[in-house]
């Protein structure tokens, strides 16, 4: 082929992948640099869910604090629109791979054995504040689940959740790997560095119960909480428009009950302490759990009330 063919070839394809990017990324608003690329080659093809299953682990090994400081220098980043090589090998130097999924960027474990290290999400460029988790997926049936499809279905920013049980057993003791507990983690660096580039934001926890295991909660569907004894105007909205919305009896904390308020959650008390207000506790009974994972039009409507 002659030479200038080759050329006009080369910068065609070459125009093709600009464009590409300037329409993935929201008009150059998420930076790349010109010779960036992934970890693992993009996942058009996967679904988040199935990314998520894919690296379950059988236990915890926690990060090293330098490892999680690294971490949550790379999480802050990502979160103010930036993507380098640099970012790139500071994740694969802590085994984390970066993986592209439509508009979306996810942060998991890149090589075995697993050690529960969580999942993280970020969809670049938009304007919303909201980060969704799911501490205990495995053990709040469903949440999960219910966590990814509203991450798929929304415009939600960002999504943790976790991928080790919160309790598992190993030589014959009961060992405890709770990113809702835990004092430091990466998923608690992941949620600090979104309360630092998201000041008004809100990170909102979904979690579960057994309605059946209390008198207090029988026949209750939704306990809401800030984590805190003082549960302001917003949340006290949101618990009314909740209940209406999902047909069920929906409780604040501690204004009606005084149970599962989240007030020993470990990253609600870390990012109120760095002077965020936005955490949100959110305790689903399982007929609640089990109609949001079936219903997209109740997910939609747990939306609305959550953003009212």
């Amino acid at each position: 082929m002659p030479m200038n063919k080759i050329n006009i070839l080369s910068y065609f394809t070459f125009s093709l992948l600009l464009l590409f990017t300037y329409q993935v990324w929201g008009n150059n608003e998420y930076m790349l640099t010109d010779n960036m690329t992934f970890s693992e080659k993009p996942a058009h093809t996967k679904t988040l869910k199935s990314l998520w299953k894919k690296k379950r682990a059988q236990y915890y090994q926690a990060y090293s604090d330098k490892e999680l400081l690294l971490a949550e220098s790379v999480f802050e980043q990502l979160f103010d629109n930036q993507l380098t090589d640099k970012m790139r090998d500071q994740l694969v130097s802590l085994n984390l791979s970066l993986v592209q999924l439509n508009e979306l960027l996810i942060i998991r474990e890149d090589k075995p054995p697993y050690t529960g290290q969580g999942m993280y999400v970020i969809r670049p460029g938009s304007s919303d504040t909201l980060l969704l988790q799911a501490p205990h997926s495995f053990h709040d049936i469903k949440t999960g689940s219910i966590a990814i499809k509203m991450m798929r279905e929304n415009t939600i920013k960002a999504l943790a959740i976790n991928t080790v049980s919160r309790r598992y057993s190993l030589d014959g003791g009961e060992l405890n790997a709770d990113m809702a507990h835990l004092p430091e983690s990466l998923f608690m660096s992941f949620s600090r560095a979104f309360a630092n580039v998201n000041e008004q934001g809100r990170i909102v926890q979904l979690h579960g119960f057994n309605a059946d295991k209390r008198e207090q909660t029988r026949q209750l569907g939704l306990i809401l909480s800030n984590g805190t004894r003082a549960a302001g105007q917003a949340l006290i909205s949101q618990s009314e428009c909740l209940g209406k919305a999902l047909s069920t009896k929906s409780k604040l904390f501690p204004q009606h009950i005084n149970l599962l308020g989240g007030t020993t959650n470990s990253i609600g008390r870390a990012v109120r302490g760095m002077g965020f207000s936005g955490f949100e506790h959110i305790e689903m009974s399982l007929p609640v759990r089990q109609a949001l994972n079936h219903s997209a039009q109740l997910r939609h409507a747990f939306m609305a009330c959550v953003n009212k």
